[in-house]
């Protein structure tokens, strides 16, 4: 438990720095692109996104969880990588031409012909960093992720001041991806193969291809409906769904993204010598929801100063699809932990039974809703779709590992008590000021509200976390 938590303190630092520079440049692009800009090179980077998927065949989560990795085992994760990589680049490339068609923009093209270049430099790191992962070596991942993100965020920045608008952030993920793949070269492990090979290429294609399949399935129901948004409602329309889904996707990400990878190896590690998993994943659970229903809760209320303060007046119709995705998010969230145990314990075909119905289930949706709403019916859509998730991905670890309805209930009410009275507080506060008054104010004001109302919702509760934040202080002081 002890290297659990030390190897959770650096996942945390490195994702929230990351988070934190991507914060930072965001609100920079946010005043230097126009919202079309930004939807222009939104719907290039979803398309390529799904290729980034079945470029990776589920090698890394593969090389994570593989109970007897061999070399040979190695030279053929590392060989699926780089054909599928090459041909992906290839294939993205000559796509290009038929997205920008379709969309009547040449914007479009450009931004997915300038995203293919990472095809050639992301298969360099892909087996070193799910190697790192699985040795729960994060202090050198910290390093090479920050300055990742440092250099995209400063190309992506210093083009956009100079005038070279939406292309501006296709060339930053391509300077964030050079950085990335050198960094990986100079943590190569030492029993690490330089060559690849196909000996073992079937066992590694078969559990990958799930995995594999289980992300393409995830990211359909996470890109597509911008794609949908893009067609029906326009580009501007895009730009403010994924502005609204782009805040709660940041607070997600601090919550989850340090976590899960951290959780997937432990769990794995677990699995592997055959330790309980029941008494780590309630745990999980319990805090997780401590954090999500909280945040969420007071995400959505303080949803209009936020987006004002962080990006302007110019973005206020990000509003409405950040409070209705901050449903879906929250479960997301909370449920994360059963993901983590569900791929940790090797249960690659439940998950990918999971995305199948699922995923299907919230494009539907979203057709749906911007049928009949517009791009509330978006947001609703990506609500129901994430919830449907969660409700299968909770009940199918809890069948694994035996854990009752009444368990799970136990470890996530305390906290919608304290998400309800976080809320609260931060609503109270935005109604008491004096109209008008300045966005950070408000802010600043009600975000305080929510923290002491948090803070005060642990003692109430008698919460474990208020536990360890009170070990936490004793061990820095």
């Amino acid at each position: 438990m002890g290297s659990f938590k030390r190897s959770l303190a650096l996942s945390v630092a490195q994702r929230n720095a990351s988070l934190l520079i991507q914060f930072v440049s965001s609100l920079l692009i946010a005043r230097l692109l126009t919202p079309h800009e930004i939807g222009i090179f939104s719907i290039g980077a979803v398309i390529v996104s799904f290729s980034h998927i079945v470029r990776d065949v589920g090698v890394s989560n593969y090389v994570v969880q593989e109970r007897e990795l061999t070399t040979e085992r190695l030279r053929s994760a590392q060989a699926i990588v780089w054909i599928s990589s090459l041909s992906l680049a290839f294939l993205v490339a000559v796509f290009s031409v038929w997205a920008g068609w379709f969309y009547a923009e040449p914007g479009v093209e450009l931004t997915m012909q300038v995203l293919a270049i990472n095809f050639l430099l992301l298969p360099i790191g892909v087996v070193t960093v799910a190697l790192l992962t699985r040795e729960m070596a994060f202090g050198q991942l910290f390093v090479v992720n920050i300055a990742a993100a440092l250099a995209q965020a400063l190309t992506g920045v210093l083009l956009a001041w100079a005038g070279f608008g939406f292309i501006s952030l296709a060339w930053s993920a391509v300077a964030g991806g050079i950085v990335s793949a050198l960094g990986s070269l100079i943590c190569r492990r030492p029993e690490q193969p330089w060559l690849p090979g196909i000996r073992e290429w079937r066992r590694v294609f078969a559990a990958g291809s799930k995995l594999g399949s289980t992300s393409l399935l995830y990211e359909i129901g996470l890109a597509g409906p911008e794609l949908i948004a893009g067609r029906a409602l326009g580009f501007e329309a895009v730009a403010y769904f994924s502005r609204g889904l782009g805040v709660g996707t940041m607070v997600l990400r601090s919550l989850v993204d340090s976590m899960s990878s951290v959780a997937v190896s432990y769990f794995a590690r677990q699995s592997r010598s055959a330790q309980d998993l029941k008494a780590p994943y309630l745990r999980g659970v319990s805090y997780m929801s401590i954090l999500a229903l909280p945040a969420f809760a007071c995400l959505a209320t303080m949803a209009e100063p936020v987006i004002l303060f962080l990006y302007g007046r110019q973005w206020l119709e990000a509003v409405m699809p950040l409070q209705i995705v901050s449903v879906g998010l929250t479960c997301l969230a909370v449920t994360n932990v059963a993901g983590a145990v569900l791929v940790g314990s090797g249960q690659l075909g439940t998950q990918l039974r999971m995305h199948a119905i699922c995923q299907p289930l919230k494009i539907l949706a979203v057709l749906v809703g911007v049928s009949f709403f517009g791009l509330a019916g978006v947001a609703a859509g990506v609500a129901i779709g994430d919830v449907s998730v969660s409700i299968y991905g909770l009940y199918m670890a809890n069948r694994l590992l035996g854990v009752s309805l009444g368990e799970i209930t136990r470890a996530v009410l305390p906290s919608a008590g304290v998400a309800l009275g976080a809320a609260l507080l931060a609503a109270g506060t935005l109604r008491a000021l004096v109209p008008g008054e300045p966005v950070v104010i408000q802010v600043a004001l009600a975000g305080l509200a929510a923290g002491i109302g948090w803070l005060l919702g642990l003692i109430l509760t008698r919460h474990p976390m208020w536990d360890e934040l009170r070990g936490l202080f004793r061990r820095t002081n």
